[in-house]
């Protein structure tokens, strides 16, 4: 074999040679931009994960007070309600008030006022299982949301933890 072509072939070798370590090299950067990336959107579903348990426990508790305070109110309201009525049974009749009111009348008074917190009651009573399905429904699609999440990380991040990054290159 002549020089030239020996110097040709070595020449054609180390071409090749530089191009695999070019490609290596490159295949590497992106590699090294792939892993970060994932590390990027490993981050951001974390945070998104704190934020709906935080946004969760905020709801529910937000949910919670404003039922406790419309019960308390109606609470309130009915035991005001009974105080009155109870004070103008212990009032002695005025006999010679044309106004005077009969016992049927204060029983009347009294279950329409009974009726209209029951009332009142029921409709807290629905509105509170609204609240408990609504929140049920949210906690579903947030469940859902992050199961879809974290399905979407395996299969975009999960070939790479197949097997070591050392592996993936033989050379």
């Amino acid at each position: 074999m002549s020089w030239d072509r020996q110097v040709g072939s070595v020449l054609t070798s180390m071409e090749d040679d530089v191009a695999k370590i070019k490609m290596i090299t490159s295949l590497h950067q992106a590699i090294g931009r792939l892993e970060r990336d994932r590390d990027h959107h490993l981050q951001r579903i974390q945070s998104l994960e704190e934020e709906v348990r935080r946004l969760a426990d905020m709801r529910g508790d937000v949910t919670e007070s404003l039922l406790e305070r419309k019960v308390e109110g109606l609470r309130q309201e009915m035991w005001c309600e009974l105080r009155h009525l109870q004070d103008r049974m212990r009032e002695p009749p005025r006999v010679s008030s044309p106004s005077l009111r009969s016992t049927t009348s204060i029983l009347q008074e009294v279950n329409e006022s009974k009726r209209l917190l029951w009332k009142e009651y029921e409709s807290l009573r629905r509105d509170t299982d609204y609240l408990h399905q609504r929140l049920r429904r949210q906690e579903d699609d947030l469940l859902r949301q992050i199961s879809e999440g974290q399905e979407l990380r395996r299969a975009h991040f999960g070939w790479m933890f197949r097997q070591p990054i050392r592996e993936i290159f033989i050379y």
